[in-house]
């Protein structure tokens, strides 16, 4: 390799390296646009809501909630099933 590419190389891996340390999650996020149901089990209250992003250990979710969401969540999601948790 040539100086340029050496430095082109070096570039790129500092910016992975960059965002490497800025993403601290234990598991790296994917986004994504899956449709669902929420349901939130101690006020009774269900929505229509969109899947932003997923992990193993969780979900960006876009719900349109008339209460602030209390205790465990309940999520349908088309095609995958129910999952529960905080």
């Amino acid at each position: 390799m040539n100086p340029p590419v050496i430095n082109v190389v070096k570039n790129l891996g500092d910016q992975v390296i960059a965002r490497a340390k800025k993403e601290r999650r234990r598991f790296r996020r994917v986004r994504v646009s899956l449709a669902g149901r929420l349901y939130i089990p101690a006020t009774q209250e269900e929505a229509v809501c969109t899947v932003e992003d997923i992990s193993a250990g969780d979900a960006t979710l876009l719900c349109e909630l008339k209460n602030e969401p209390q205790g465990r969540a309940v999520i349908y999601l088309d095609g995958l099933g129910r999952f529960e948790g905080p």
